[in-house]
Formats: structure tokens, sequence, C-alpha cells
């Protein structure tokens, strides 16, 4: 996504879910959508140009009332950065808005890798590679990611909070992780290079 410069007029990127008509008090159209997650994860990599802000905006709606919203600012980021924001609903959705836009300067650019809910009544979707593993999962004291030879990665474990729990820097093949102090609960594991990332869920007990 790219901010540009037009014959003197400002276009920036947006991403939206539902259709988009600026000519309505309500730009961004609303999408049918009745899980109940608890968190929203992703990564991004931004290249703002002259103090740009980029921004991710969710909101839930039941029968027209907003029942909860996420608003994350990004901020630059040169290599691909963990999003783990929270989620408190007041209620059960029946829509959502989605909308991300690329900022105001012309030469910002955002690029956006595994955006998914997770929790509640949805969980991670099962987006990495067969390449990869994770196991056991759930796990209690050890784990073990098996991770493809021939290129190097970091793995990056975060809680629920988005609290970065173990960073584990260039590595490939199998990588034993010690759990033994971690909480029990749901993790997200992100394993990433310059080319690439993912996530997947790690279960504690």
């Amino acid at each position: 996504m790219t901010t540009i410069d037009a014959f003197t007029d400002t276009i920036f990127s947006i991403l939206s879910m539902g259709a988009i008509n600026f000519a309505s008090a309500t730009p961004f159209a609303n999408v049918a959508y009745s899980a109940e997650p608890t968190s929203f994860v992703g990564r991004y990599k931004y290249a703002p140009n002259n103090g740009d802000v980029a921004e991710i905006y969710i909101e839930f709606y039941e029968a027209g009332t907003s029942i909860g919203f996420i608003y994350e600012p990004l901020n630059p980021a040169p290599n691909y950065t963990s999003i783990v924001s929270p989620i408190s609903l007041s209620g059960v959705p029946d829509s959502i808005a989605f909308y991300v836009h690329s900022g105001g300067n012309p030469g910002s650019i955002l690029k956006l890798d595994d955006l998914s809910f997770q929790g509640g009544t949805i969980g991670i979707a099962d987006i990495i590679s067969t390449d990869f593993e994770i196991y056991p999962n759930p796990a209690s004291n050890e784990v073990f990611i098996g991770l493809p030879e021939g290129a190097i990665y970091t793995i990056e474990i975060l809680n629920l909070e988005g609290k970065l729990i173990t960073i584990i820097p260039e590595v490939m093949g199998i990588n034993p992780i010690d759990i033994t102090t971690f909480e029990h609960g749901v993790y997200t594991v992100h394993i990433s290079n310059e080319n690439s990332s993912t996530i997947r869920k790690l279960v504690v007990n």
C-alpha cells in the first residue's frame, strides 16, 4: 500500500472489508460478522515519509450499535513487526467495519501480512506452511519449532496482551524452547525473516 502524489492531489491507499463511498457520512461500509475474537494479530512493515503514521481501525457492531473497537497506529518498522491488539466486546457482533490506510504523505509505503482474529469463538487460522512445525502443542515443559533448512528465521513468542515473552534470532532447523516459566494459556508464535512471516498458536498447560 503506497501513498502517492497524483497531479497535486495526495491519494493514500485504503484497504476495507466493506464497500467504500466517500460521498457517505460513513464511507467504510460494514460487513456481516458474528464471531467473538479476543485479539487481533498480524505483521507489518512501514516506511513512512516525513513522520507519517498509517493506521488500522476495526469496529464491531450489534444491531447498529458499537460494542468494541481497535485503533492501531503503525509507526516506522523497517522489518516485519508484530501486531497483537486485545479485543473487548460488550455484546455479540453481527457486523464489522474494518479499514487500513497507508498515511497522508506521498511516498509512505505499508506492507501487511497474516492479519487475523484469534481467541473466543475463532482461532488463529493455520496459515503457516507445512514446512514449519510446532510440537507438542499443547505443551508443558518444552516445545520444538522445526524450520526449513537453508534460510535464517527469527522466532518470537508473545502472550495475548502482546507482551514479548521470548525471542530467538537467527535460527533454522529444529529449535527446542524451554517453556517451564510460561504461565498457562495461549500464546502466538511469530516466525519471520526479511522475506516472509507466519503466525501460529501455542497452548501451554
